[in-house]
């Protein structure tokens, strides 16, 4: 148990390791660390120690090399000797949210580009393409987009949920959550045509509560659950 680290933590590439931001009171003064977790030894390291203002959450560089921080309007970078690089190419490109702004952050030349602008609004379930260039993410309130990062063009694809991708970075594999205003009274996984967004139904043939889908490396099947049931299923993919 580790005090304020419950918000916003995201696993690593990989699966070993989890990646959070805790906080801590010392002489009066609230402080933050990002931190990661190690999940098997329970072993845990700070990255970054002492931290007045963490205005958006740290996240993994899409091969798991490192993290990246938003630090006073300044994008950091750290490794660990604890990870281990699935990639063998480094990324030069990782997508971060700050002050309603969307930004494509070059690690190669430091440097940032703004690409969309959602005030009021959160960014979040942030997922890389297999092929590099393209990030799908959800906006609070206003559904689901994919943005091509070396473009900047950036579009809406509809209201799906927790999105994975395919292994040919064409297609996406959502859920889609239906609520009564107060209960989730349903969901299904859709495949989605990430340049038309049309929505292709996977699971309304069943009764399954189907959430937070993840595609295998291979793209042959998906992995996903029922909260309701408590149970995980693995469902072929065509």
């Amino acid at each position: 148990m580790d005090e304020g680290a419950g918000f916003g933590f995201s696993w690593s590439p990989d699966g070993n390791f989890i990646l959070g931001r805790n906080s801590a009171t010392r002489l009066w003064c609230r402080t933050r660390q990002v931190k990661i977790y190690h999940v098997l030894t329970n072993k845990e390291e700070v990255l970054f120690n002492n931290l007045r203002h963490l205005p958006s959450l740290p996240q993994w560089l899409p091969d798991g090399s490192g993290v990246a921080v938003l630090i006073s309007d300044e994008l950091l970078l750290k490794g660990s000797d604890q990870l281990s690089a699935i990639k063998t190419n480094k990324p030069d490109k990782l997508v971060y949210f700050s002050d309603g702004k969307l930004f494509v952050g070059s690690l190669l030349t430091k440097s940032e580009e703004e690409i969309a602008r959602f005030e009021g609004r959160n960014v979040f379930n942030i997922s890389y393409s297999p092929c590099g260039t393209m990030v799908a993410f959800q906006v609070g309130g206003r559904g689901l987009f994919v943005a091509d990062m070396e473009s900047g063009d950036t579009r809406q694809i509809g209201h799906g949920e927790r999105a994975s991708w395919m292994p040919d970075s064409k297609f996406l594999v959502v859920s889609v959550v239906t609520d009564d205003g107060h209960d989730i009274t349903g969901s299904d996984l859709f495949a989605v045509d990430v340049s038309n967004g049309q929505y292709t139904p996977l699971t309304a043939h069943t009764e399954i509560m189907a959430m937070r889908p993840s595609v295998s490396p291979c793209g042959k099947w998906v992995l996903f659950e029922d909260p309701a049931a408590g149970n995980i299923y693995k469902m072929a993919l065509e």
